[in-house]
Formats: C-alpha cells, sequence, structure tokens
C-alpha cells in the first residue's frame, strides 16, 4: 500500500483512484516532467514467479504502442523498489458504469453516440491484434473533450499469464458479468471475445441494468453457458424493435455466429435505427396524407356552402333588381301621360322674306366685340400664370385660346416633365494579389507552397463532443506546404542543426526502431527508399524547429481545417463523401501496396479546394495550437489557448478510417511525444496585398 506523500521512483503519489484483484490505482505527479498520471502498482504476489516480469513486459510494449482518441495512452512501464508499475494519460472524470449508478439507462441516441467511439477504438486495436479481454463499463471513461475513451486494454492478457492472476480472479480473465463462454471454457480470447462483452455493455446501457448477475462467479458462469441471455418482455422507450435479435447474435453460444467486429454490431444498431426512422417517416406521410385529405374534404364543403350562399345571395339581388326595373317603367309611364295631357301647339311665326346677295366669293363674319375681350382677358391671365410660375416645376397647364367667327375654343396640354439627371458614381479599384490555385516554391526546401485565399467558413462539427460548438472563423490570406514534410527534408534539417533536446525530448526520436531517418555521426539521411515519405517520430517541439528554420511556421488549427473543409465545410478534402481511394488510409480498398506511410503526394485526387494533398490519411499531422475547447463566438484569426498540456493533431493518419480523417477531427496529444503516425506540414502568412 502507497500512500501520500510516498514516492515510486520519479512518481510521487498524491491520493489512491481506486484498487481491484490485480493492482491499486493511484493519481501520481511525474517529477521529471512535471505532470500528472495514473499511476497503477501490481500487487506485488504477481511478481513471485520467475519469468513472469519479462513476459509482462513484452506483452505492456505492444499494448503501449496503441494511439488511438478512444484509448487511454500509456506512457511507461517499469519497476522500483520491488513493484512493477504502469503510467497512463490521466481523466479526472467518471467513467460508464459511474454515469449509469447516477442517471439510469441511456436514451437510444445517447448510446450510439458513446458506442461509435467504443466500437471504432476496439475495431482499431483489433487492428494492432490487441483483444482488451476485459471490457465492461467501468472500463469505459468519459471524458468532455475526448467522449468514451477506453482504459485497461489488454490488462487481462498482462497478468494472465501468471497462476497468481488466476488464483486471485476464480480461474477466469475478465469480469465475469462480462466474459464470453468460451474463456470460461478454458479458450483463448479472441475478437469475438470482445464482441460478446459489448452486447453484455450494449444491453447495460439500454436497460440500466446487467444481463449476467450472480452473488458468485459459479452462478454467473451457469447463466453464460447454460442459461444464456434473458431478455426482457418489452424494452424501454425509444429502443426500436429488433434489438433483442442483434444482441442474441452478438451473445451467441459459439463465437463464429457472432458479428465480425464491434463495427458490424453498431452497424447492426444503426440499422434497426434507420428502419425505425423509415417506419417513422411512413407513419408521418400517411399520418399527413390522411389529414390532407381531411383538409380537403373540409376545403370542398366549404367551398360548397360558399357556392350555396352566394347562389342566395345572387337570387335575392336579382329580385331586388326585377323590382327597381319594374319601378322605374312605372314612373316613365306615368311621366309620358303628364308630359301628354299639358303639350300646347304653338301658332305659327311670320318672317320676312331674305334678300338675294350677290354672286362672289363669301366674306368673312366679322369676330364679335365679346370674343376679342374675352381673347384679352384670357391672354392677361396667361401672362400673369406664365410669371408667376418663373423658377416652378413645369407641371402647370397650358391653356391656348383658339378664336374663330363664331367661338372660342380653350385647347389644355400638359407639357412633357423635364428629364431627371442621375449622377453616375466612379468605379473603384480592386488591389491585385494572389488567387486561388497560386503555387510557390520555397527556397530553404525546395517545398511548393499552395495559396489559401482570405475568407469566412464553419469550424468543427456536431459529430464529436470535441468539435463543437460549430462556430464562424475568419481568415487572412496564407501560404500552405502542398505536401507533408518528407524525411529527406528533415534529414538536411537536423544535419545543419543537430537534433536538439526540447522539453525534455530531442527533436527526432532517432532510436526509435520505426524511424525512418538513420544517424551517422552528425549527418542525418533518410533510409532506404524513403527520402519522400514523410517524417514521423518527431516532437511539436521538432516540427515547430523545422518550419521555423525554412522561414514559416507551423499552421494555425483553423488555418489546417479550412485549407481541408474550404468554405463549403466539406466532410474529406475532396468532399462530402467517402472515397477510400483518395488518400492513405488502413482501409484502402486494394488501392495501394502501402504497409504503413506512402510517399507525400501519391494521391492526386485526394487535393483539397486549395491543392493541398494529403490532408486526409498518411500521417497526423503537429498544427501550433494548444488543445482547448472551441469557443462560441465568431473568431478572426485564432491561435487557440494561451496555454495547456496538449498540442492538437490534425487529420488522421494511415492505420485510420472514415470516421478518423474528416477535416474536422482533432487529436489532442503531449507536445514531447513522438509516434510512428505523426508528422507535419509548414505555413507562413501571406503578406499585405497578397
Amino acid at each position: 500500500m502507497l500512500a501520500a506523500p510516498q514516492t515510486l521512483g520519479k512518481y510521487r503519489i498524491l491520493t489512491e483512484l481506486g484498487r481491484g484483484g490485480f493492482a491499486t490505482v493511484y493519481r501520481a505527479e511525474d517529477s521529471t516532467l512535471g505532470r500528472e498520471v495514473a499511476l497503477k502498482v501490481l500487487h506485488p504476489q504477481l511478481l513471485t514467479e520467475a519469468g513472469w516480469v519479462e513476459r509482462f513486459h513484452r506483452e505492456a510494449r505492444a499494448i503501449a504502442r496503441l494511439r488511438h482518441p478512444h484509448i487511454v495512452t500509456i506512457y511507461e512501464i517499469g519497476e522500483a523498489e520491488g513493484r512493477l508499475f504502469i503510467t497512463m494519460e490521466l481523466f479526472k472524470v467518471g467513467s460508464v458504469q459511474d454515469r449509469l449508478a447516477q442517471q439510469g439507462r441511456y436514451s437510444w441516441a445517447e448510446a450510439l453516440r458513446l458506442l461509435q467511439q467504443v466500437a471504432d477504438a476496439l475495431d482499431y486495436a483489433h487492428g494492432e491484434g490487441i483483444i482488451h479481454r476485459d471490457l465492461k463499463p467501468a472500463n469505459i471513461l468519459l471524458d468532455p473533450h475526448a467522449g468514451a475513451v477506453l482504459t485497461d486494454f489488454g490488462f487481462a492478457k498482462l497478468v494472465g499469464e501468471s497462476s497468481m492472476s488466476l488464483s486471485l480472479s476464480g480461474g477466469v480473465m475478465g469480469t465475469p458479468a462480462y466474459v464470453a463462454p468460451e474463456i470460461w471454457d478454458g479458450l483463448d480470447p479472441t475478437v469475438q471475445s470482445d464482441v460478446y462483452a459489448l452486447g453484455c455493455v450494449v444491453y447495460e446501457l439500454f436497460t440500466g441494468e446487467r444481463l449476467f448477475e450472480g452473488k458468485t462467479p459459479s452462478v454467473v458462469m451457469r447463466k453464460h453457458l447454460l442459461d444464456g441471455p434473458q431478455f426482457p418482455a418489452s424494452w424501454p422507450e425509444g429502443v426500436p424493435p429488433g434489438v433483442e435479435g442483434v444482441l442474441r447474435r452478438a451473445l451467441a453460444r459459439e463465437p463464429g455466429k457472432r458479428h465480425a467486429s464491434a463495427g458490424e454490431l453498431l452497424a447492426a444498431l444503426r440499422h434497426l435505427e434507420e428502419a425505425a426512422v423509415t417506419r417513422r417517416q411512413r407513419d408521418a406521410e400517411a399520418a399527413a396524407a390522411t389529414a390532407r385529405e381531411r383538409e380537403r374534404l373540409q376545403a370542398e364543403a366549404e367551398k360548397q356552402r360558399a357556392a350555396q350562399k352566394a347562389a342566395q345571395k345572387q337570387a335575392a339581388a336579382d329580385a331586388a333588381q326585377r323590382q327597381q326595373w319594374e319601378a322605374e317603367r312605372a314612373t316613365a309611364a306615368a311621366r309620358e301621360r303628364y308630359q301628354a295631357e299639358q303639350t300646347v301647339v304653338a301658332p305659327p311665326v311670320y318672317m320676312p322674306a331674305q334678300q338675294p346677295t350677290p354672286q362672289g366669293p363669301p366674306e368673312r363674319k366679322a369676330v364679335p366685340t365679346w370674343a376679342w375681350v374675352l381673347l384679352g382677358l384670357v391672354g392677361l391671365v396667361g401672362a400673369l400664370w406664365g410669371f408667376s410660375s418663373l423658377g416652378s416645376t413645369p407641371e402647370k397647364v397650358v391653356e391656348t385660346v383658339i378664336v374663330t367667327q363664331e367661338v372660342v375654343r380653350v385647347i389644355t396640354a400638359t407639357p412633357s416633365p423635364t428629364p431627371k439627371v442621375t449622377a453616375t458614381p466612379k468605379a473603384t479599384a480592386t488591389p491585385r494579389g494572389y488567387a486561388l490555385g497560386a503555387t510557390r516554391t520555397r527556397e530553404a526546401d525546395g517545398m511548393v507552397l499552395v495559396y489559401a485565399p482570405a475568407g469566412e467558413f464553419q469550424m468543427g462539427s456536431t459529430q464529436y463532443d470535441a468539435e463543437q460548438p460549430v462556430h464562424t472563423v475568419a481568415l487572412d490570406g496564407f501560404w500552405l506546404d502542398r505536401t507533408e514534410v518528407t524525411n529527406a527534408q528533415f534529414a538536411a534539417f537536423l544535419t545543419v542543426t543537430g537534433n536538439k533536446t526540447e522539453g525534455g525530448a530531442t527533436w527526432l526520436d532517432s532510436a526509435d526502431e520505426d524511424c525512418l531517418i538513420e544517424q551517422a555521426g552528425n549527418t542525418f539521411r533518410a533510409k532506404s527508399g524513403y527520402a519522400q515519405h514523410p517524417v514521423i517520430e518527431v516532437t511539436w517541439y521538432g516540427a515547430a524547429a523545422y518550419c521555423e528554420w525554412v522561414g514559416g511556421r507551423l499552421p494555425t488549427e483553423a488555418e489546417w481545417e479550412y485549407a481541408a473543409r474550404g468554405p463549403e465545410e466539406l466532410s474529406y478534402p475532396w468532399g462530402n463523401e467517402w472515397d477510400c481511394t483518395r488518400g492513405n488510409f488502413n482501409s484502402d480498398c486494394g488501392s495501394d501496396s502501402y504497409s504503413r506511410t506512402a510517399p507525400v503526394g501519391s494521391f492526386p485526387e485526394g487535393a483539397s479546394w486549395v491543392g493541398a494533398l494529403d490532408l486526409a490519411g498518411n500521417v497526423w499531422e503537429w498544427v501550433s495550437d494548444w488543445y482547448g475547447s472551441y469557443p462560441s463566438g465568431r473568431q478572426v484569426n485564432p491561435t487557440g489557448p494561451q496555454s495547456g498540456a496538449s498540442r492538437v493533431l490534425r487529420g488522421g493518419s494511415w492505420n485510420n478510417n472514415e470516421y478518423i480523417t474528416r477535416g474536422a477531427i482533432r487529436l489532442r496529444y503531449t507536445p514531447t511525444n513522438s509516434n510512428y503516425s505523426n508528422g507535419f506540414r509548414c505555413g507562413v502568412s501571406a503578406a499585405p496585398g497578397e
């Protein structure tokens, strides 16, 4: 037993986090690096068997190579003061078991989000040849940024070769409630053993209760081997029909009848969700059709009632009109009769005979005096009006008086309005600069850079907690390396500067067997056949130093995502649909023969909108930002948090699949750590006017 402030090697004990049959876990401080870690110290009884410690170290090294955003990172396996220990990334959070105890079962949507992350981590580890062996809610941690994180990966295998461990566990490795039947039979665990345990976890998420429960391991074993799973007569609300069939397959007695992978089990559950959505849509469409028909019938009835009312109203109006016409005819007839009775015939009037006039052209009749007077008055009025209208708008009426022999005619006309003149603004000049598609070559290392013009986009996504909230980002123009930095370029840099130590680690872990750069004295060179492959096993400090050496810097996280997704916020550099032939991925559809990294630029069809290559797959890429939560408001040229414990990696690598290589995915990683799937590329801000 250890307690604060005791030390174990370089680790100072802070507090105990928990204990089990094989080990006790402490929160401890690494006095060398000054960081807090989870320190799992194995019980001393396990160290008594000859050769077991060596086997433990061999298995632990294989498990420690796992690098995944949903798997706890192992920092060190060591031995001090007669105690064997493992140090891991510390998560100051609870587990799924704690969440179930406090809040009860998960909703269908919550469970699927969690299972997506768990299944992705399991499939990745299975691809690396590692079986979890003890999957259960207590070993699924919940982090507000990373989501679900699996811990104790393969720990049962580490302690499983000890006879002491078997005696402590009752002769079986793992937690009885989640152990597959073949393990109870003494067979070695397989991928299907983890699938069986995942099926038990799925049941517990949906119901809030363990599927196989018992007071002793023997009781639980009998339920696994003889009774089999016992499902409820009715499932909780929100769980779609058919889930029992999916779980029966996952929990089949024979491993070969189970789902082939965790991803296949998840796909089966999602298929149920899709079927349920289809049923709901079909029901909604039927209900909508019924409602539309009801509305149509109601509208038709209203239309008929309105037509009847209109006909009645029209009939009444016609009757009233007829009555009015009849009354008017009667009145007219009476008036005619009265006028006929009052008519008097006037006597004839004598008129003298008119004298004939001589033959010749007719004389023009003189204009009467009154006409000339009238003409003078009109002229005077017109003159006065003319004086009064000077300077006013020409919307007055012009009156023209024409005097003839017999009549004075007044003709009015409205003059056409004066046309308005509108000023045309002068055109403004647009400053010239680089456009999308521009490239240039860096003299320091021969790297081709592509130009990303200034613009705005929506950064982040809703698929993953660490990618939220989605927020607006505005960026100035910048240049970005078209490809990742190669082994040949980084070797030339180290030959000039030397492989310096920064942050407690050398820039390049050249001693690692996965490193593709070899050293001869003070000279560094790429290993044969790997000159154009991306450099790996480089720390964040080494990447930042290289970019500074060539006159640039690491791109910001926002710049990297903008270059990968563009203003349209694409899921992948080439579009929104996954295409395993457009990059170097874990599942490459047989399109390439690379077991790990590929030469940079090998997949031109995977280019992003700015022409950058390999932004999805090949290697994870360091960016300049410290890891932290996204802000919610609009950001202009953001550079991330001012400090932190981890830096950000983007883009996924050769050993990742469709979900992990999205343009919005982000991974946190200790800046002094290096890895066989981590690399980088550089960027530089555009000069004013570019």
